[in-house]
């Protein structure tokens, strides 16, 4: 495996730092990483997307993504990890969806002629999913979703509700913890722990950021038929952050190869989870499917 560090610039002048995982061998086709509020895309690498062997070792998605034959490409979002910008803010949500732009271009530079695939997790999956639906000519071949932030598990009262949407008009970047507990992200202790030591994790999100993610959730919701791409959506039935629920309307509303698999024991970061071999065996298998 080859691992390249770049970067580019966005539209409104942020340094981007990405990264890609590439297989020395022929490659398949190319997964395009955009993580979730809070993280980076070198979790990638060291946390999650991992599942676990008989031997009870670790091994990392990128590693066993090229081993099967997949380039895998992610950047840090602005406002988080080694990129720029104000951390957990946005200043539109087509700013967000400018930067998976930049990402498919610089994939399809990269590994030109290979079927790309975009992969979003919790926020990113809320990304990934509206992206498909605003872009429905997108030269992507699927989209996989895990815990995508379509609704929250525990929806926010109509107070803070309200609150949020004052600071969005009049002071959008204000920011505030989102509040999450580390515990509630997976049951197994020292990934916890090991998140919580992660000097480049932040627990910020602005009153933009909220709102937009919110919104952008509720509309593709009411826009799932039109979803035109192959789609796969991995949720854990136990989440206590992104509802499970929400990934049951959407798949129920597509119209196209959409498949959904709940694992009803597992929290929100699946793949920090129990279970992870059959979790990585689905990704896998499911890309497999779909790249030819």
């Amino acid at each position: 495996m080859i691992r390249k560090e770049f970067g580019w610039r966005t539209d409104d002048g942020l340094k981007i730092f990405a990264q890609a995982w590439i297989p020395e061998s022929e490659i398949k086709a190319v997964v395009c990483l955009v993580h979730g509020l809070g993280e980076h895309s070198s979790r990638y690498k060291q946390l999650k997307l991992l599942f676990y062997h008989q031997a009870n070792l670790y091994k990392q998605l990128p590693v066993d993504l090229t081993n099967s034959g997949f380039a895998l490409i992610g950047y840090d979002l602005r406002g988080h990890g080694k990129s720029g910008g104000k951390r957990g803010y946005t200043p539109s949500y087509d700013a967000y969806l400018s930067d998976i732009t930049k990402l498919l271009n610089e994939a399809s530079e990269k590994f030109p002629g290979k079927k790309l695939f975009l992969y979003g997790h919790s926020m990113g999956g809320n990304l990934v999913i509206n992206y498909a639906l605003r872009n429905p000519s997108s030269n992507i071949s699927g989209v996989i979703a895990t815990g995508p932030w379509l609704k929250l598990s525990r929806p926010l009262s109509p107070f803070m509700n309200s609150l949020a949407m004052f600071l969005n008009k009049y002071f959008p970047s204000f920011r505030t913890f989102h509040g999450i507990k580390s515990t509630n992200f997976s049951r197994v202790k020292h990934r916890v722990e090991d998140q919580v030591k992660d000097e480049f994790m932040h627990p910020w999100i602005s009153a933009r950021t909220f709102i937009c993610i919110r919104d952008a959730g509720l509309w593709a919701l009411n826009n799932a038929s039109e979803f035109k791409f192959p789609l796969l959506i991995l949720h854990g039935g136990s989440d206590k952050v992104t509802s499970p629920e929400s990934s049951k309307e959407f798949i129920s509303k597509v119209k196209t190869d959409g498949t959904l698999k709940i694992f009803d024991d597992l929290y929100h970061e699946i793949h920090d989870e129990p279970r992870r071999d059959e979790i990585f065996s689905v990704f896998i298998d499911w890309i497999n499917t779909h790249a030819y």
